[in-house]
């Protein structure tokens, strides 16, 4: 079902030659990071989770108490800090470590940059992870020199709040300059096979893009 808002502006939908629809074009436009700006089957993401798993174990948080954490504060880290077996200075430490891993696959690609310059919309990275880890992707993949890319909206932005939580929507909106009561952003989570989806904020209505190199751009509820 094809839904009506949250267009691309007219422009960039002519220069891009994607189906314009009805509704208010967006203003600002989210990209997603692990498998979504590039995509390997997960690989980078399951690189962290191993890393986390290792640091949290070496400091005495058992694979359950990480999870049980998890489940109970949104983020495991969180929960560390909430329980006390961590403060703002071993959240950091935590940050830094659990993100050194090998980003050798994680490979350019220059479609989808090619892409996103036609949207020519203020854009920002709204990540769970660092603000380092998402440069470092957005450099492998070849998007860091994008002229329209504003910065990067990460976990401490958020305050260590998981990335699914309202607050952090709003931090993020807030953060990209999008009025509350706006429908007039989108989170483009696009991956090297140029698929993803889309959120109109903060309505809560999902949205997809699925874009083929050989297809127009559609849009779907």
């Amino acid at each position: 079902m094809v839904a009506p808002a949250m267009p691309l502006p007219a422009g960039s939908v002519a220069r891009a030659g994607v189906r314009a629809l009805s509704g208010p074009p967006a203003a600002v436009l989210f990209l997603d990071c692990d498998d979504c700006l590039y995509q390997n089957n997960w690989a980078t993401a399951k690189k962290i989770t191993t890393s986390i798993a290792a640091y949290t174990s070496q400091r005495g948080v058992t694979k359950d108490k990480a999870y049980s954490l998890y489940k109970e504060y949104g983020t495991c880290l969180r929960g560390m800090i909430a329980t006390g077996l961590a403060d703002a200075a071993g959240a950091e430490d935590f940050l830094h470590e659990v993100h050194l891993i090998d980003y050798s696959d994680v490979y350019s690609d220059p479609p989808l940059a090619e892409m996103l310059s036609r949207l020519a919309l203020p854009t920002w990275v709204f990540t769970a992870s660092t603000s380092e880890h998402a440069t470092r992707c957005l450099q492998r993949v070849g998007l860091d020199t994008m002229p329209q890319l504003r910065g990067v909206i990460d976990c401490r932005a958020c305050e260590l709040e998981t990335k699914h939580s309202r607050s952090s929507f709003e931090i993020a909106m807030k953060m990209a300059g999008v009025r509350k009561n706006a429908r007039r952003s989108a989170e483009f989570s696009a991956g090297a096979t140029s698929s993803g989806a889309c959120v109109a904020w903060p309505s809560g209505v999902l949205l997809r893009w699925s874009v083929a190199p050989t297809h127009p751009l559609t849009l779907h509820r």
